[in-house]
């Protein structure tokens, strides 16, 4: 039973998950919403590094790397907890607790970060949380909420630049080149309003993104650079895809 519930919280903090999430709800369900969202568990897998560089604290043998705080923990807080933010249900809370319960114990009861890692991401994750809501306050973020990635972006670029060269990671990359795309293809999204989508078109644009994004991943791999700059370009692409591929399948009507 015990193993059992620490492989459903390890699920639930896996980053497939989270993005498979992300994108369904950003496309079919609230953009503001999950799009915030999306905009601070990227920021928070990069400066994560930054604070695990400061730290040094090793992993538990045999893994290699600094585990302070846990990276997937750090991420489950800000994505479970923002959306409980977001959501404003007391029974959605509840749950969001009770899961990020889980994975920490998931995380730990597998042996892959000792209980100070978890309790450092739960902190810094809530830390972030905070100053997240009170940037939402500022009319400038609040009524053009892809504002958002583009102040991330370059704050995350800024941390990138801070990083010891064995700190700048694949994953560091991903998370900056989704935040650069995303932000770019979102606000190319917002210049233009968009009727209701029918099921029908609901199928097709889940079927263009999913189908445009693999498309795209194949192609990079092909790109003459190095492997880094490699992993940022695809991922700001694909990123930019998912944000404004509902243009493609809609009649665009210019905002006034």
């Amino acid at each position: 039973m015990l193993e059992l519930i620490a492989d459903i919280g390890l699920f639930f903090a896996q980053p497939f998950v989270m993005a498979s999430i992300l994108i369904v709800g950003f496309l079919f369900r609230n953009e503001n919403m999950f799009g915030r969202t999306l905009f601070l568990l990227l920021f928070t897998m990069i400066y994560n590094v930054y604070l695990k560089s400061i730290w040094q604290m090793p992993l538990p043998p045999p893994l290699e790397g600094f585990a302070f705080p846990s990276g997937h923990m750090h991420s489950a807080v800000v994505f479970w907890g923002w959306l409980a933010v977001e959501y404003r249900k007391i029974w959605f809370s509840e749950i969001i607790f009770l899961l990020l319960c889980f994975s920490g114990y998931g995380i730990v009861y597998h042996g892959y970060h000792y209980p100070i890692d978890i309790l450092g991401a739960v902190g810094f994750g809530i830390l972030s949380m905070i100053l997240y809501s009170l940037l939402q306050r500022l009319s400038y973020f609040k009524e053009k909420p892809y504002r958002n990635g583009f102040l991330l972006s370059l704050l995350g670029l800024c941390i990138l630049f801070l990083l010891p060269a064995e700190g700048r990671k694949p994953h560091v990359w991903q998370a900056l080149g989704v935040l650069f795309g995303f932000s770019i293809g979102w606000w190319l999204r917002q210049r233009y309003l968009l009727p209701s989508f029918s099921v029908k078109q609901k199928m097709i644009l889940l079927l263009v993104t999913f189908s445009g994004g693999g498309i795209i991943l194949l192609s990079s791999t092909q790109l003459p650079f190095a492997t880094h700059t490699v992993v940022f370009i695809k991922c700001l692409l694909v990123a930019f895809w998912v944000a404004s591929c509902k243009l493609l399948i809609t009649k665009r009507t210019k905002q006034v």
